[in-house]
């Protein structure tokens, strides 16, 4: 070392833990605005600075967000003044999010705070003021966490506890880190902070178990409790991510997305191993409605899915799931209630394109192509439960047509049958699920059904090859929803009508 220069003092050990963790999990990668939620307790003050010393490094701009939940008046207000001051102090800006005194409900009101500085960190983020949000969750809060969790109830994905880097966008550096680790760093940083007296009220029970239960279990059964819950979370984290890729992959192959939801057949959900299937119902529903229902509610959707019972409806967390003519599904529960129910009959005028009010997709008129006309018998291989693509014999001079929804006591000719037959008995055998069913439109010429969208054209009006039409049929068919670019499975496809 050249005389005059001084040696560097290391960083401290929580700095270099942190340092670490934020690598290992790649927290940072395209961040440059980095929110860190102080609340003026130990564990945020400890990150604050924690993050300064590695500001250069990690090339972030740090900015404090502080939310006053008005939950303790004055006591409330003060901790806001010493995060404002000690931002000031740090040279740093500060956002505070303040929240009217009296605004909190009389009961869960550790939820309702959580999920009121989660839509700050949110609405942040949205704005584009940061990019993501750090907070001072420690190993200590991981175990309360896991903890917490096993005595209400959960799986493996609810005792992977805290993430270190959540899908919101939230970040925990000090995940890894102990809670001695933190107090050390503080008053060797002669860092000050500020005690929340709330945090001793046994009213609640996330405080009952940290400062009654926990000191118990790990005086009596292991003084290294905190050590094996966060272990614990972290094995069933990894191998419940390994799972839901599973589970994500069987769902891509057993579902498929059409216009009225995720559909998949009973007799394949059925033979899945429970596990398999409740995560594959979690998994969609996280997809649908962007939120998980609990376990009790996936065990009512599997039962849906592959119980006895034969027909059903469950709506839970914004999704509905249905059971019907051996099909399942699942759908946002606010687009199926805002689904028309208009049952008007609409004039086709002639060839075109025309949309039924209350039924998504479009009907389709269209005069017969010249190769088309050469193929032959193409009544019988195109209709059928696939959309009810068919071709109508030539119309009488004058015949009037109309468009609409199918109704109790509609019957049919099918090619396979001899006579007419109820629409409903047709529906069955051909186990068309009850939402299909619902939509199901029919072609009236002169005030008898011609065409129906899952059966095709009937044997009265339809065409078994083209012999000697050439010009003069039409070809008829349902589109199915244009939002939707997904057929649907395989187990609806019936190849001959009736």
């Amino acid at each position: 070392m050249e005389a005059g220069e001084r040696e560097q003092p290391l960083p401290h050990a929580l700095v270099l833990k942190a340092r670490g963790y934020l690598k290992q999990h790649a927290m940072l990668d395209g961040a440059r605005r980095l929110g860190v939620a102080v609340s003026g307790g130990a564990d945020s003050m400890a990150l604050l600075h924690v993050l300064m010393a590695l500001r250069e490094e990690l090339a972030v701009d740090l900015t404090v967000v502080h939310v006053n939940h008005g939950l303790r008046g004055a006591e409330s207000d003060a901790d806001e003044a010493f995060v404002r001051g000690e931002a000031d102090r740090l040279g740093m800006d500060v956002y505070v999010h303040r929240i009217a005194p009296g605004a909190a409900p009389s009961t869960g009101v550790e939820l309702w705070a959580r999920d009121q500085r989660i839509a700050c960190f949110a609405r942040l983020m949205a704005e584009r003021a940061v990019d993501r949000i750090a907070t001072g969750h420690t190993r200590r809060d991981q175990a309360e966490t896991v903890l917490f969790r096993l005595l209400r109830g959960a799986g493996p994905r609810g005792l992977s506890g805290i993430a270190p880097v959540s899908g919101r966008g939230i970040l925990r550096p000090l995940l890894s880190a102990d809670r001695e680790e933190v107090l050390c760093f503080l008053q060797e940083t002669g860092v000050r902070w500020r005690e929340d007296a709330s945090n001793a009220d046994p009213r609640f029970a996330r405080n009952r178990l940290r400062n009654q239960w926990m000191p118990a279990l790990r005086a009596a059964w292991n003084p290294q409790l905190d050590r094996a819950l966060a272990q614990t979370a972290e094995i069933l984290a990894q191998e419940s991510d390994f799972l839901a890729q599973i589970a994500d992959k069987e769902a891509s192959r057993v579902f498929a997305l059409s216009e009225y939801g995720y559909e998949a057949p009973v007799d394949i959900l059925r033979a899945m191993h429970p596990a398999l299937l409740r995560r594959m119902l979690r998994g969609l529903a996280a997809a649908i409605a962007g939120s998980t229902p609990e376990f009790r509610q996936l065990e009512r959707m599997a039962e849906l899915a592959a119980g006895p019972a034969g027909y059903g409806r469950f709506a839970t967390h914004r999704v509905l799931t249905e059971r019907s003519g051996g099909a399942f599904r699942m759908t946002l529960a606010e687009r199926e209630g805002a689904r028309q129910t208009g049952a008007e009959a609409i004039a086709i005028t002639g060839p075109g394109r025309y949309s039924l009010p209350g039924v998504r997709g479009i009907f389709e008129l269209a005069g017969l192509g010249e190769e088309e006309e050469k193929a032959g018998r193409f009544a019988r291989q195109e209709s059928g439960y696939t959309g009810g693509w068919g071709v109508l014999r030539p119309l009488s001079p004058g015949c009037v047509l109309h468009l609409r929804r199918w109704r109790p006591g509609d019957v049919f000719h099918p090619f396979a049958s001899s006579s007419t037959r109820k629409l409903k008995e047709l529906f069955q055998r051909a186990s068309a699920p009850r939402w299909r069913r619902v939509e199901a439109a029919v072609l009236e010429a002169d005030g008898e059904i011609a065409w129906c969208r899952y059966l095709g054209a009937s044997a009265l009006h339809g065409l078994a090859d083209a012999d000697g039409v050439a010009g003069k049929g039409l070809r008829v068919g349902w589109l199915e929803d244009p939002e939707c670019s997904h057929s649907p499975p395989e187990a609806f496809v019936r190849k001959e009508n009736g």
